[in-house]
């Protein structure tokens, strides 16, 4: 078989895989996992640097607790 052939062959078995239906709830999970932002869980909460801070959303800054 010649590479061509093999790489097309890659292809329609990654389009095969990604239109299961199990593929997009694997690739969200995936995704929250490594804190990507795409993971429609994320928090818009900004984080403190510190972990004793906590961030106060009226003046948008991170306070002691």
């Amino acid at each position: 078989m010649t590479p061509k052939f093999l790489i097309y062959l890659s292809l329609v078995a990654m389009l095969v895989v990604f239109c299961a239906p199990v593929a997009e709830g694997t690739l969200r999970l995936f995704a929250c996992l490594t804190g990507s932002p795409l993971c429609p869980f994320s928090s818009t909460t900004p984080r403190c640097p510190k972990a004793d801070e906590v961030y106060d959303p009226v003046t948008r800054t991170c306070a002691a607790a």
